[in-house]
C-alpha cells in the first residue's frame, strides 16, 4: 500500500482596522513632480510607516495610490524596483477597483506576516508602456504613453535618444534604457502629447526635460500631427523604450542588415 502525505502551508493575515485613516508616501529611488510620480509605496497605519507586499499588487491598487497622491493613473511596480524599505511590511493585500479614491475604500486590507522587503511594491503614476509591451524583473519594453489633460497620449520620436530612453526607464525603476523609434511597438492613438523631448541624464522624469509644450501639435490628417518642422505620425513616429537592469541579461537581436530601432526583442 502506498501512503500519501500532504503538506499544508498557512499564511496568517490580520485585517486592518478601517477606522484608522491610511496615508501614503513614495520613498526609495522616487520622484514627485507636477505631472509624474514614482517610487516605493509606504503607508502610515496607526502612526507607523511601513511598506506594501507586492504579492497581489496590480494596476488597480497602484491607481488608487496615485490618486491619493494627486495623480490619475498608476502602474504597479514589483520586486522592490525602487529599493528595499525598512521597518514593517504593513500591507499584505488590498482588493481595490480603479474607481476607489483611497486605500481605505478597498476591501480585505490585511497585515503581512510572511512578506520580505524583496517584495516591496511601487508605483509609476501617469506613465505607462503600451502596444507590444512586456514587463519583467530585469527587462521591459513598449511604446511610451503619458497621461495629461484627461487622456493618454504618445511621445513623438523626433530627437528621441538614449538620454530620453534612460529617463523613462528610471521612472519604471530600471537602471538603464534604450530609445526606440519608428513606432516599433505599434501605433498609438489619441493625442501626441510631447514633441522634441530633450533630456539631461540628471532628469528624474520627462517633465524635467525640454520640449515644445504639452500638446503643441495639431492634427493635419488621419492620425498625423504637425509642429513647425516636425511631422508626428502614430504609424511611424511613436517613441518607445527598452529598459534593463543588467545589460548582459537584456537580449536585443537584430536581423541581418538591421540596426537600432529596426531590432526586435
Amino acid at each position: 500500500m502506498t501512503s500519501l502525505s500532504t503538506t499544508f502551508y498557512f499564511i496568517f493575515c490580520t485585517v486592518l482596522n478601517s477606522t484608522f485613516a491610511i496615508s501614503v508616501r513614495l520613498s526609495g529611488s522616487s520622484s514627485t513632480t507636477k505631472y509624474f510620480a514614482y517610487g516605493r509605496v509606504e503607508i502610515n497605519y496607526n502612526g507607523t510607516w511601513g511598506t506594501v507586499c507586492d504579492r497581489l499588487w496590480d494596476d488597480d491598487e497602484a491607481t488608487v495610490v496615485c490618486k491619493m497622491l494627486g495623480y490619475q493613473y498608476g502602474i504597479a511596480i514589483k520586486n522592490a524596483k525602487y529599493g528595499k524599505g525598512t521597518g514593517p511590511v504593513i500591507l499584505d493585500r488590498a482588493y481595490c477597483r480603479s474607481f476607489h479614491k483611497s486605500l481605505d475604500e478597498c476591501s480585505s486590507l490585511s497585515y503581512a506576516t510572511n512578506c520580505s522587503h524583496n517584495q516591496d511594491a511601487g508605483v509609476a503614476c501617469n506613465i505607462r508602456l503600451a502596444g507590444k509591451a512586456s514587463v519583467s524583473t530585469s527587462l521591459a519594453y513598449g511604446r511610451v504613453e503619458v497621461y495629461y489633460n484627461g487622456s493618454w497620449g504618445t511621445v513623438c520620436d523626433n530627437n528621441w535618444s538614449s538620454n530620453e530612453g534612460s529617463v523613462v526607464c528610471k521612472m519604471f525603476g530600471y537602471s538603464g534604457g534604450v530609445a526606440i523609434t519608428e513606432s516599433l511597438f505599434g501605433a498609438g492613438n489619441g493625442p501626441v502629447w510631447l514633441v522634441n523631448v530633450k533630456c539631461l541624464s540628471s532628469a528624474k522624469d520627462l517633465s524635467q526635460c525640454n520640449h515644445v509644450g504639452w500638446g503643441n501639435v495639431t492634427t493635419m490628417f488621419s492620425q498625423r500631427y504637425y509642429y513647425p518642422s516636425w511631422y508626428c505620425s502614430h504609424y511611424n513616429d511613436d517613441a518607445g523604450v527598452i529598459c534593463y537592469d543588467n545589460v548582459n541579461e537584456s537580449q536585443v537581436t537584430c536581423g541581418e542588415g538591421w540596426t537600432g530601432s529596426s531590432c526586435l526583442i
